[in-house]
C-alpha cells in the first residue's frame, strides 16, 4: 500500500487531502504526530504552518486482500499572504490636514502601518494620518506590513501617497495676509511658506534652528554690551526659494535697544534686495520695557507660533518710565526695503534714529504699533515705506499720556516761567515728535509715505516730508477713503506737517472722530486749514479755463464727522464737494470753496436746519448750522458771505438751503443744511 500524498502541506489549503485507495478497500486514516487532523471527509487539515505530520493509512482486508497498513511524513508549510490598497487611483492629501488611514485587504495576521519617511512630513495616529507642512514634501510611502507567525508568511505592501499644498491654509497661516498693504507685497508668497511649513527646507545649509519654531526667546543684535556681539546666535533664514530675493532673521522676541545698532555688520547675502526681521513682539529703542522671556528662558510656545506673549501692548506705554533714547540704527546700503514684522505682541519703537540709506521701510503687525520721539531719515524717493497695523496705531504723545498731565495745577517755576496743563502738554507733544522724511527733501520724489490702521490711527506731532504722495488711512477695504482718522481717542488730531503732493485728482480727504461703536464722539476743531500741500486747480483739471484754475485746493472732495464740528479762522478749498456731519457745526470765519460750477457744500445736523440767529458762537443752538464771525462761501463763479444778521437773512433760502426748502434734497451750487 503507498499514499498519493504530497511531501508537504500548506497551512489552510483548502483543498484537502485524500489517500489513494482500491476501489474495494476501505482504508482508514490516522495522524500518528504533528499538527494536524483528518476531517469527516477524510481531509488532512493542518493545524499549524510549521512542523511535520506523520498520517498512518490502515485497510483491514477482505475475502481477497490481506490487510495492509503504511506510514507518510509531511512537512508543513506557512501559508503566504497578499496585501492590496484597492486599485483605485493614488491618494492625493493636503498639508496640514488629518485623514482616516487606508486599510489594506488580503492581511491574515496582525496588521502593521508605518510610514517611511521620518521627516514629519505625514504622521500616523490610531487610524488616522495627519499631514505635516514641510516645504518641498511632494510624497510620502505608507507601508502595510503583515507579521509572520506560525501560520502565515510576513508580507508588505506600498502606497506612495501625493502631497498636495493646502493653499487656503497657507494663506490663513501668515499673521501679515490680514494686512491690505501687504497683500500686494512680493515677499507675501515667500512669507506664506515661511509662516506655514515646519521641516526641512530643500537646499538649506544648517539645521532647523534657523526656523522660526526653534529661534530664541529673545534676539537682541546689539547684544548685552556692544555691537560686535551681535553676530552670535543670529538666527538667519534660508527658505532656498528661487523666488526668494531677501535676508531673514527670525526670533520669538526682537530687541534693539543699544547704541549703534549697524544693521550692515549682519550677515547678509549682499545680491538680496531686502532685509526682514519677523517676531511676535519686536522693541526698538525702549531698554526699560523687557520682554516676558529671555534667551536661556524662551518664551513659550504652541501650534500657531503666534500667540505667546501673556502681556498686553499697552504694558509698553507705562513700563520704565519715560523714554530711552539714543538708539541709532543705520540700514544697509545694498537693501531696497527693510522691514520689521511682527505678530500680535505690537511693535514699539522709541526714542529711535533710523538712517534708512534710501531704503523704503515697512513696519507691519497684526497688533499694535507705538511710535515715539522717532527719526526715521533718508527713506527711498521713489518706493513705498509702510506703517500699517491691524491694531491701533498711536505716532506722538497718546491720549493717555496727555490725559495725565491735564490734572497738573498751574504754577510759576524759580526762572518765573509759568508750567500749566496745557503748556506741560503741549512740550510733551514736541518732545514724541515723530519725524518721517524722504531723502528727496523739497525735491519732487515718485515715493509714498503710508499709514494704515484698521482699528484706530492717533498722530500727535508727526513730521511728514519728501514724499510725493501721503496717505493716513483706516480700514482694508478697497473702497475706503484716502485718508479716514478715526478712533476714539482721535478726537484731537494734531499733524504737526505733512509735506508732498498729497493731492491728485481722485484724492479724497476724510477725518471722522468715532466712538468705539462707530458713532460720532468728541469736538473736531479745524483751525487755519486741513495739514495738506495744496495744488492748483488748473493742475489737477486742465479743463478749468477761468479763474478758478489759480485757485488752491486740499483735494477732490472733503468730509469731515464729529458729534460737534467747528471752523475756526479756517479755509478749505475742495474740487467738487464739502461735507461736514455733526450734530451742531459752528462757522467762525470760515473760508469755504467749491471748484466746481455743479459742486456743493453740504453740512449735515442733528435737526437739520440753520440756526437763524446771528452771531451764536458761544452757547450755540445744538443740533442746527450756526453761524458767527465773517464766513465766505464760493461755489463755482457763485460767491456770497455770511457775517451778520442782515446777511444771513439775504442768503438763507437762496444760497443756504436747509431740510425746508428743495424737499429736504441738495441743490447742486448751493450750501445745503440736511438732516443726519
Amino acid at each position: 500500500m503507498s499514499f498519493g500524498l504530497p511531501a508537504s502541506l500548506t497551512f489552510g489549503d483548502d483543498t484537502g487531502l485524500f489517500a489513494s485507495k482500491l476501489d474495494s478497500a476501505k482504508v482508514s486514516f490516522e495522524v500518528l504526530s504533528g499538527p494536524a487532523t483528518i476531517d469527516a471527509n477524510g481531509k488532512l487539515v493542518a493545524t499549524s504552518g510549521t512542523g511535520t505530520v506523520v498520517v498512518k493509512a490502515v485497510t483491514p482486508g477482505d475475502a481477497n486482500y490481506r490487510g495492509a497498513e503504511a506510514q507518510q511524513t509531511i512537512t508543513l508549510a506557512k501559508a503566504g499572504q497578499t496585501l492590496s490598497f484597492g486599485n483605485g487611483p493614488a491618494l492625493s492629501l493636503s498639508t496640514g490636514g488629518t485623514y482616516t488611514a487606508p486599510i489594506p485587504t488580503g492581511g491574515l495576521s496582525d496588521l502593521n502601518l508605518s510610514i517611511l519617511e521620518t521627516d514629519g512630513r505625514a504622521v500616523l495616529g490610531s487610524d488616522s494620518i495627519t499631514i505635516g507642512k514641510i516645504y518641498g514634501a511632494n510624497s510620502f510611502t505608507l507601508r502595510a506590513s503583515a507579521s509572520e507567525n506560525t501560520n502565515y508568511l510576513k508580507a508588505q505592501q506600498e502606497l506612495v501617497i501625493q502631497i498636495k499644498e493646502d493653499e487656503d491654509g497657507i494663506i490663513l497661516s501668515n499673521p501679515l495676509r490680514v494686512l491690505a498693504g501687504a497683500n500686494s507685497t512680493p515677499l507675501m508668497a515667500a512669507f506664506d511658506k515661511y509662516f506655514y511649513f515646519v521641516g526641512a527646507v530643500p537646499g538649506s545649509t544648517g539645521a532647523l534652528e534657523s526656523y522660526f519654531i526653534n529661534a530664541p526667546g529673545v534676539y537682541d543684535p546689539a547684544g548685552t554690551e556692544s555691537r560686535y556681539i551681535q553676530l552670535v546666535d543670529t538666527q538667519k533664514v534660508e527658505l532656498a526659494t528661487e523666488s526668494q530675493d531677501f535676508d531673514f532673521f527670525a526670533a520669538q522676541a526682537i530687541k534693539m535697544t543699544y547704541e549703534n545698532n549697524f544693521l550692515t555688520d549682519l550677515s547678509l547675502t549682499p545680491s538680496r534686495k531686502d532685509l526682514f526681521f519677523y517676531s511676535n513682539q519686536t522693541l526698538l529703542g525702549k531698554q526699560a520695557a523687557g520682554f516676558s522671556g529671555s534667551t536661556s528662558n524662551p518664551l513659550a510656545m504652541d501650534e500657531s507660533f503666534m500667540e505667546f506673549w501673556d502681556g498686553g501692548w499697552r504694558d509698553w506705554a507705562v513700563l520704565g518710565g519715560s523714554v530711552q533714547g539714543g538708539v541709532t540704527l543705520k540700514l544697509p546700503s545694498s537693501k531696497e526695503a527693510v522691514g520689521f514684522v511682527a505678530g500680535t505682541g505690537g511693535i514699539s519703537i522709541q526714542g529711535v534714529t533710523v538712517g534708512a540709506n534710501e531704503a523704503a521701510l515697512e513696519i507691519l503687525t497684526s497688533g499694535n504699533l507705538l511710535v515715539q520721539a522717532t527719526s526715521f531719515l533718508d527713506l527711498s524717493p521713489v518706493r513705498e515705506t509702510l506703517f500699517q497695523s491691524l491694531g491701533v496705531i498711536q505716532m506722538g504723545a497718546t491720549t493717555e499720556e496727555l490725559a495725565a498731565l491735564a490734572t497738573l495745577e498751574t504754577s510759576v517755576g524759580a526762572d518765573g516761567t509759568v508750567q500749566s496743563p496745557s503748556a506741560a502738554q503741549e512740550s510733551l507733544q514736541e518732545a514724541k515728535q515723530v519725524r518721517i522724511v524722504s531723502k528727496a527733501g523739497e525735491a519732487f520724489s515718485t515715493g509714498i509715505a503710508v499709514v494704515r490702521s484698521e482699528t484706530g490711527l492717533e498722530m500727535r506731532d508727526v513730521v511728514i516730508r519728501g514724499f510725493g504722495q501721503i496717505e493716513l488711512a483706516k480700514g482694508v477695504d478697497s473702497s475706503a477713503p484716502r485718508v479716514l482718522v478715526s478712533g476714539s481717542s482721535v478726537r484731537d488730531l494734531k499733524i504737526k506737517e505733512l509735506v508732498g503732493a498729497f493731492i491728485n485728482a481722485d484724492s479724497k480727504i476724510q477725518m471722522a472722530a468715532l466712538d468705539a461703536s462707530g458713532e460720532l464722539a468728541g469736538t473736531m476743531v479745524v483751525h487755519n486749514g486741513l495739514p495738506v500741500n495744496r495744488q492748483l486747480a488748473g493742475l489737477l483739471d486742465p479743463n478749468i479755463k477761468d479763474s478758478r484754475k489759480d485757485l488752491w485746493v486740499d483735494a477732490q472732495t472733503v468730509s469731515l464727522a464729529a458729534k460737534r464740528l467747528e471752523f475756526q479762522n479756517t479755509a478749505i478749498a475742495a474740487m467738487s464737494a464739502i461735507t461736514a456731519r455733526a450734530n451742531t457745526v459752528l462757522l467762525n470765519n470760515a473760508n469755504l470753496t467749491v471748484i466746481s460750477q455743479n459742486g456743493m457744500i453740504n453740512f449735515y445736523t442733528q435737526q437739520g436746519l440753520v440756526n437763524r440767529t446771528y452771531g451764536s458762537e458761544v452757547g450755540s443752538d445744538n443740533g442746527k448750522l450756526n453761524f458767527s464771525g465773517a464766513n465766505n462761501f464760493t461755489i463755482g463763479n457763485n460767491s456770497f458771505t455770511v457775517q451778520d444778521q442782515a446777511t444771513l437773512n439775504k442768503n438763507y433760502g437762496n444760497n443756504i438751503l436747509d431740510m425746508n426748502q428743495n424737499f429736504g434734497r441738495p441743490q447742486a451750487g448751493k450750501v445745503n443744511v440736511l438732516k443726519m
